[in-house]
């Protein structure tokens, strides 16, 4: 029993302590050093004053840091966290929901109807100046159907929807029983009530469907229409869709060209690329024959006309470069380039495409100007990625433009984005125009007509809630953060087992300073 005794007292771990408790050798040795240390130490009634208060101090220290921390912690993020609320207006402000994309879209073109005139008559007016079209009187079927497609918007979908389900009682009868229940039931009803009118039997035949609300007699006159301006839609289509790869008049789809008097003529990238080569030096062997039609030297024009044929390899794919490019050099023909573009466009060329360069490349190629003009299908092969621009300011710039054009293409339809391009001044507002495709649809011609500028205002939130400032913002985080670093240290220690936990350094050092105050038992 003595050597028992003395073994539990001596300070020495036994051999066996770390495979039986699940410590290490130098933690099972702390472990035995801090339970000697505290079996030695004086109990609190049994040390003297002087020791005691110390030890007292010691102890608050010890066990109350981190409660007092996680206190502390949280009264920092409440108090952070209501200057936060009250600078930003109140519970009432934060929690107030703005509307989206498309509610905006619908509240905007219902805005758009002047002041005093029904909408229904306003939205036939315009699809009427629509069929009157150019000075030749050639009817703008595209301009009809924006038009055609936003109707709903203008007139109200809830109005149609209840003049479409009214019964004998009518739509005012029918709005005032929606409305005296909840408004989750209102809502869905009108909403499915709009619904079974556009995909109604009648609707269906139309194109759009948004027709069915349309008079008889306007009705007539865009199926009399119909007939000219489908010879100019499918020449239009074969060419930007790659069946055609000769030449189109822009001239012939109405009201496509916005400044009618110069060279509306439209070539593919390939052939508009030979052109301004030999435009530019006549010299070169095979601009002498007369396969190549004349045209004046534009650094512009022959730029654009690289991109197109997949001259140019940026950091994007090539049938992004080609649909953009084309877009970019139609809408420049057609004369619907704003200035700003227009000096934005030649600064890129002075930059990352000088004529130079592209007539160099088209040396390298090795390609005669009258055979790559006769079959431009198989010299675009020859062609592409003679220049690389993957890299650099301006043709990052560039590409994004070219992406952003591409996409509207693909959203809507190459006729449609080559007439938005006329609202771009700023290169963002391309991108603006993507993200209000993607919502609009079919409708991004009719809102660029019926809104003009104020289609960018679209993505502008009218949210007026004053923000809090950044420093509320974040102490407030700060003391969310250091709350949860309290409570990941405190859940960490009670997930650990008890002997780890008595074997730390902290707990060794509580053990020597309360014998260091308390005192050795004697």
């Amino acid at each position: 029993m003595a050597d028992a005794s003395g073994a539990a007292h001596s300070g020495a771990p036994d051999i066996d302590t770390p495979r039986r408790s699940g410590l290490t050798r130098a933690e099972a040795a702390r472990l035995a050093a801090t339970e000697a240390c505290r079996a030695e130490t004086c109990s609190p009634w049994e040390a003297s004053p002087l020791g005691l208060v110390p030890w007292l101090i010691w102890r608050a220290l010890f066990k109350g840091f981190r409660p007092a921390w996680l206190i502390a912690s949280l009264a920092v993020s409440a108090w952070f966290g209501a200057h936060v609320v009250i600078e930003s207006g109140g519970i009432r402000a934060m929690t107030r929901t703005e509307p989206g994309l498309e509610a905006r879209i619908q509240s905007s073109l219902a805005a758009s109807v002047p002041v005093g005139e029904d909408a229904r008559s306003y939205w036939i007016a315009r699809m009427n100046e629509a069929l009157d079209g150019d000075a030749r009187r050639r009817a703008d079927l595209d301009r009809f159907r924006a038009w055609a497609t936003i109707g709903p918007d203008l007139i109200g979908r809830d109005r149609l929807a209840l003049d479409y389900l009214a019964g004998p009682d009518g739509a005012a009868a029918l709005d005032a029983r929606l409305t005296a229940g909840p408004p989750w039931v209102r809502r869905d009803r009108l909403a499915r009530g709009y619904r079974e009118l556009i995909e109604s039997e009648q609707a269906r035949r139309l194109d759009p469907p948004q027709l069915v609300l349309a008079p008889d007699g306007l009705m007539a006159r865009q199926a009399a229409a119909q007939f000219h301006w489908s010879i100019a839609a499918h020449s239009a289509d074969a060419f930007f869709s790659g069946r055609q790869s000769g030449q189109f008049e822009l001239t012939m789809v109405p009201g496509l060209v916005a400044a009618p008097g110069g060279d509306t003529r439209l070539y593919g990238g390939v052939r508009q690329l030979y052109m301004q080569a030999c435009a530019l030096d006549a010299l070169i062997e095979g601009c002498e024959t007369g396969i190549i039609p004349p045209q004046a030297f534009d650094p512009v024009r022959y730029a654009l006309a690289a991109l197109e044929a997949g001259m140019v390899d940026l950091n994007l794919p090539d049938s992004a470069v080609h649909d953009g490019a084309q877009v970019l050099q139609a809408a420049r023909e057609a004369g619907r380039l704003q200035p700003a573009l227009e000096a934005q466009l030649q600064d890129w060329v002075a930059a990352i495409l000088t004529p130079a360069e592209i007539s160099a490349a088209l040396e390298t190629a090795g390609l005669r100007p009258d055979y790559a003009f006769s079959a431009p299908t198989q010299a675009a092969d020859g062609l592409a990625g003679q220049l690389q621009r993957r890299s650099g300011a301006e043709a990052a710039a560039l590409s994004r433009l070219l992406d952003d054009l591409a996409r509207i293409r693909r959203a809507s339809s190459v006729m449609t984005a080559i007439r938005v391009v006329s609202s771009i001044g700023q290169l963002n507002q391309a991108d603006y125009l993507v993200r209000i495709s993607n919502t609009a649809g079919d409708r991004l011609l009719a809102l660029h007509l019926a809104l003009g500028e104020g289609v960018y205002h679209l993505l502008d939130s009218a949210d007026s809630t004053p923000q809090p400032t950044a420093r509320s913002v974040n102490l407030a985080w700060a003391g969310l953060l250091s709350a949860a670093i309290v409570v990941f240290l405190t859940l960490l220690r009670v997930a650990s087992a008890p002997d780890v936990r008595r074997a730390s350094r902290m707990a060794a050092l509580d053990a020597w300073l309360s014998r260091l105050f308390l005192g050795r038992k004697t």
